[in-house]
């Protein structure tokens, strides 16, 4: 067991660090606004920005992020940013640089007229002397709350910037001799998740059949700045990854969805004058581009493809040179440029060229790496150490349940006898395939095991419940709506892109009213005589993603709703599942797992948790809160999308055995449901409506709301994530955390309207499971490199990591812990497959408020505790219970 764990954590000195300048750009309005006109963008549309990355990396690669945002404080009008962070050439020089690049990208993306046109006010004097401005960063640091944060935000981004350079150029070593060069991956939108870094050459991965390439592979260092409660220092976190390169299908796209191809340009002083490095710099592909490449379409457009022509002109590189023998978009290996498409994140790690985990061997190079380039410019690392509970807690027994089958059916009779009096729980089996049935039946045989009776489609189970299983037809459920194109399409080709636009919106608009009343009419028909507790789930064709404004998936989960009967769809692909049924191969086949998931997501919908409940104490509560943020998810094109958007505060507990939760209704009231009652009244839209609340009112409106906890008297443990919760509750955020006192409803010089004190009957603890700010760790002395259990640094009391452990199942697998001790570079050893190859992340707690009777340490074990009480643990359920149930919540608001 490890004691001593090493983060790729890196705190900085800030004594050595002296002021830095910062130069930004911002585009004079007159050339922002004619660009609008000449994408032809609607008066509240910003401009498309795609292939401005790549060309800024590519000639301008001083600039470290652009963005569009307000000009300033006073001037509501929006404009394109660009920041250069501690620039290392004269101004003079990165003036040229940047015009040169908005000059590639606008003769690239737009007409010669309209790109002269933009050009002629960029380079007006006038225009130049107001576009750019030095600022300077303030590097102090505010004190007084849990951590210290910069008085200027900005200074985060310039220490991640400062981390990332102290390694650019440098060479990232391994053990076969196969060097690479870590190279900056272009600027971004946003250094909120850092600065990336790639090393250059990415390894060519052979066929073990064929001997011919199937692959590439290289590292990705992401470096990310941070502050960490109880410690006076900023700090980097620096996460390895492996991207992997695989040739680009053309039908592998999701509507509106991009691929990746990672270019590298070798110094050349024709296209990158003065570059004495390669130069990294990505390019976002739409579908109809990557047709274009492969000769499959004559379409010209889009607004990434010209930019990788020109680069593919200058280096002299036939485009054609990209088509494979398959008909698929490959990588291109040449003197000047190199080009390789990335992995789409459906491929499975048996598929992928350099498969995803990082072994020992190779954590302790890039530690060693990390270690010696960053601390010669003011960083040092920080080692955790191992903490351990002094003392048995109030929590300690809680615990998973552990015959999940019969936990799993008791649990079931108990929540559907507590709905409705009634032990039968009803599922409606809505899909066209001859096979459902007899799949759903062998699901819910892995599920809650053999029933002890089948009567027709009803099973009855030694603890006295019956399930019934409904076949119906699946009619409008699963079919697509009218198609909206065909509304705009009656009209002359040159119809104006606004009025094409409202054209198309008010056919979903009838669309979706249809179906609305198509769906109705089928269920009344079908379920007119429903009683009791009612699920269903519904097969849908998974090809109905590929045209949300014809997807009837949210408008059937809502139709089931005002029947009270809760829904999960199960998305398949038919020729996939003839393909099966003509060549069956049960350990391909992947739709009985979807069965069984849907179904347990169905019975997690229905407040069904695999916690024992007798585990927890009697009046104790655990706590999860929850902001659902609507402003962040329209969807305006898809039937049934909510077009409003608002701020919604939610809070799920587990008491006395059940999961129950509590928001705002429509009428403001605040009522305790069944977690099945409150998911069945969100997809009803029966919540307060807060989307004409100003941000301030929004934060006291919900400051309010959880401050009304506080004055609960059973002993309670709550839950949140800063990273959901800290914008409209500032004091779980870092610049203005107490440990010790939780101030909640006041806004500005408002007084507080609740208190939460250490000593009293409530505990909460904050959560950032930010992967961006996850960095990646060394065990030092441990064979498997699986370090489980709670780490703090020394002089921290409540502050911890956990690391929640691999599932027993692969902890105690022999093929993991041969996997992580073995280099990826040694081949002669390596298995054929390192999938396998797994690390526990580390996740970041603090104990706030610490309730009467308890310990830090003690709170940070049962933190732990419920990262493990899921139905499955991966990534997707890193969150404690019943945090995660009510982040699902969350997600039933499409």
């Amino acid at each position: 067991m490890a004691d001593i764990i090493t983060p790729y954590l890196f705190e900085l000195n800030m004594e050595q660090l002296r002021e830095k300048q910062l130069v930004s750009y911002v585009m004079p309005v007159r050339a922002y606004e004619a660009i609008k006109s000449a994408q032809s963008k609607l008066a509240h549309q910003n401009i498309d920005l795609r292939g401005l990355e790549a060309v800024l990396a590519w000639v301008a690669p001083c600039v470290d992020m652009f963005e569009i945002r307000r000009i300033d404080i006073s001037n509501p009008g929006r404009s394109l940013h660009l920041w250069i962070y501690a620039p290392e050439s004269p101004l003079d020089e990165v003036k040229v640089e940047v015009l040169n690049a908005l000059s590639i990208w606008l003769g690239l993306t737009l007409s010669v007229e309209r790109s002269e046109e933009v050009l002629e006010i960029l380079k007006d004097e006038r225009s130049t002397k107001s576009a750019w401005h030095d600022l300077s960063i303030d590097l102090s640091l505010v004190q007084g709350a849990a951590c210290p944060v910069p008085k200027d935000r900005r200074l985060y981004d310039l220490i991640a910037v400062l981390a990332s350079r102290g390694l650019e150029g440098k060479v990232l070593d391994d053990s076969r001799d196969s060097s690479r060069i870590l190279l900056p991956a272009g600027p971004g939108e946003s250094l909120y998740g850092g600065k990336t870094l790639l090393g250059y050459r990415p390894h060519p991965v052979e066929s073990r059949k064929t001997g011919d390439v199937r692959g590439y592979w290289t590292e990705a260092l992401k470096v990310s700045a941070l502050s960490t409660p109880e410690q006076q220092r900023l700090r980097v976190a620096v996460s390895v990854s492996i991207r992997n390169y695989l040739p680009i299908h053309p039908a592998s796209f999701k509507r509106d969805g991009s691929r990746y191809l990672d270019v590298f340009l070798t110094p050349d002083a024709f296209f990158t004058r003065g570059s004495e490095r390669v130069r990294a710099l990505q390019v976002s592909l739409k579908q109809s581009e990557v047709n274009v490449l492969l000769g499959e379409s004559d379409a010209q457009g889009g607004r990434s493809l010209p930019v990788l022509r020109k680069i593919l002109s200058l280096t002299g590189v036939n485009e054609a040179s990209l088509a494979t023998e398959k008909g698929l978009l490959g990588a291109v290996i040449d003197r000047k440029v190199s080009i390789y498409p990335r992995a789409g994140a459906y491929h499975g790690d048996k598929n992928l060229p350099g498969e995803t985990g990082i072994g020992i061997p190779e954590r302790k190079t890039y530690f060693k790496f990390l270690e010696e380039h960053l601390s010669g410019i003011g960083f040092s690392p920080v080692s955790l150490e191992r903490k351990t509970p002094p003392r048995a807690s109030h929590y300690a027994n809680i615990s998973k349940s552990e015959n999940l089958t019969e936990s799993l059916s008791r649990q079931i009779l108990k929540e559907v006898v507590a709905l409705n009096s009634e032990e039968t729980l009803h599922v409606a089996l809505f899909s066209t395939r001859p096979s459902a049935l007899s799949e759903t039946n062998a699901a819910l045989d892995l599920l809650l095991g053999k029933a002890s009776s089948i009567v027709e489609n009803e099973r009855t189970y030694a603890c006295g419940l019956k399930v019934a299983i409904h076949p119906m037809p699946a009619g409008p459920l699963i079919s697509w709506l009218d198609d909206p194109k065909e509304a705009s399409a009656k009209f002359a080709a040159g119809l104006p892109k606004a009025k094409r636009v409202q054209i198309e919106r008010d056919a979903i608009r009838k669309a979706t009213l249809k179906r609305q009343s198509e769906l109705d009419g089928h269920l009344s028909a079908h379920m007119a005589n429903k009683q009791g507790v009612w699920l269903a789930l519904v097969e849908m064709d998974e090809k109905l993603r590929d045209e949300p404004e014809r997807d009837p998936y949210v408008l059937v989960y809502q139709a089931l709703a005002r029947r009270d009967v809760l829904a999960q769809v199960v998305l398949f692909d038919p020729e996939e599942r003839e393909k099966f049924r003509l060549a069956p191969s049960e350990e391909d086949d992947p739709h009985p797992y979807k069965l069984r998931s849907a179904l347990r997501d169905l019975l997690r919908a229905l407040g069904v948790v695999y916690v024992d409940s007798e585990s927890v104490p009697a009046n104790t509560s655990l706590q999860a809160w929850w902001i659902v943020n609507l402003n962040s998810k329209r969807f305006e094109r898809q039937p049934g999308a909510r077009k409003d958007g608002a701020v919604l505060p939610v809070v799920v507990k587990f008491v006395n055995g059940r999961l129950m939760a509590l928001f705002p209704d429509r009428m403001g009231a605040q009522n305790w449901k069944p977690y099945a009652r409150a998911m069945l009244a969100l997809y009803s839209e029966d919540y307060e409506n807060t989307s004409d609340m100003r941000d301030d009112q929004l934060k006291a409106y919900i400051g309010q709301f959880f401050g009304s906890l506080a004055a609960q008297t059973a002993k309670t443990l709550s839950f949140c994530d800063a990273s959901n919760i800290r914008r409209y509750v500032p004091q779980l955020g870092n610049g203005a955390m107490q440990f010790g006192e939780l101030k909640m409803g006041g806004v500005g010089a408002a007084a507080s309207t609740a208190v939460l004190r250490d000593g009293g009957s409530g505990t909460v603890v904050r959560l950032l499971t930010d992967t961006d700010k996850s960095p990646t760790y060394l065990v030092a002395d441990n064979k498997t490199g699986i370090a489980t259990g709670i780490f703090a640094e020394p002089n921290s009391n409540r502050t911890f990591w956990l690391s929640r452990g691999l599932p027993i199942p692969l902890q105690k697998s022999g093929a993991i812990r041969i996997a992580n001790q073995q280099s990826r570079f040694a081949e002669e050893d390596v298995p054929a497959n390192l999938k396998a190859r797994r690390f526990p992340s580390l996740s970041e707690i603090c104990v706030v408020v610490i309730g009467r009777d308890e310990d830090a340490r003690n709170v940070a074990g049962l933190t732990r505790k419920a990262m493990e009480l899921h139905a499955s643990t991966d990534e997707a359920t890193i969150l404690p219970f019943p945090l995660h149930e009510a982040s699902l919540l969350g997600e039933t608001l499409r």
